[in-house]
């Protein structure tokens, strides 16, 4: 049996598990500034949940620059002051599942397999874990796909979720 993708897939990394982080300052800045416009919006609690999410998806932006979240969430959140009419309940989730970065997959390979050894699921570990990983003899893969996995209700129940943990019911 061979791995084969539902979607066309388009690859953007592979790395083993010597690849080295990277990290910005100008990143920390950026979630400061996503941070100031929540509160200017009325989104202050979305800020836990939003940080998850951000989490989750850390360092792929590094393959994938111009799908880069912090920049997409900015540019949503200055669209909301600018209207004056920042999105209720569960409706900023569904703006948030938007991204491109919900695209983004990844899975370690046994070298010479298509067979995925581990895939990579963002709502149970982050990508700057899962490249941590060991892999067996093997390396890890990145790729952006035409639909997101896990899906869309998904990942909008996990943000829902994770802001009923911190607030209460929406």
């Amino acid at each position: 049996m061979q791995f084969e993708p539902s979607t066309p897939r388009l690859p953007i990394a592979q790395g083993s598990r010597s690849t080295a982080p990277v990290v910005s300052d100008s990143r920390s800045i950026q979630i400061f500034e996503i941070a100031e416009l929540l509160g200017e919006t009325g989104l202050a609690t979305w800020m836990h949940p939003l940080l998850i999410l951000l989490d989750s998806y850390a360092e792929i932006e590094v393959f994938a620059p111009n799908d880069d979240p912090l920049p997409a969430v900015r540019s949503l959140l200055q669209r909301y002051s600018l209207n004056g009419s920042p999105p209720r309940g569960g409706n900023f989730a569904d703006d948030l599942c938007s991204l491109q970065i919900l695209l983004y997959g990844a899975a370690w390979f046994t070298p010479g397999s298509a067979i995925p050894v581990l895939t990579w699921n963002p709502l149970q570990m982050t990508f700057r874990r899962f490249k941590a990983l060991q892999g067996p003899h093997g390396n890890w893969k990145a790729w952006k796909d035409s639909v997101v996995n896990p899906s869309l209700d998904e990942v909008r129940r996990h943000l829902l979720a994770n802001y009923v943990k911190v607030n209460g019911f929406v």
